[in-house]
């Protein structure tokens, strides 16, 4: 669910940067991101039985440390050609 939440989120982003943005594009994309909240929402409450209940957090513990390493990776290359352009 939430890879489709975020291509919602890009998807009016890209069409901007192209400048074919329109209307209509806003609308879906803002119809789709609270039509996804409703799946989104279900799986945190009511709380599910049984381990079903950790999920979401332990996905929200991946998604956070995958983050941390992205930026740390982004920092690490962007010193990496700074340092190739002196």
């Amino acid at each position: 669910m939430i890879a489709y939440l975020l291509v919602t989120i890009s998807a009016p982003a890209f069409l901007y940067k192209l400048g074919s943005l329109k209307g209509h594009h806003i609308v879906s994309s803002a119809l789709t991101g609270t039509l996804l909240m409703i799946p989104i929402i279900s799986s945190l409450y009511p709380q599910p039985t049984g381990p079903a209940k950790y999920f979401p957090y332990i996905f929200g513990g991946w998604l956070i440390l995958s983050l941390v390493f992205h930026e740390i990776r982004d920092r690490r290359l962007t010193t990496i050609q700074q340092t190739d352009e002196n």
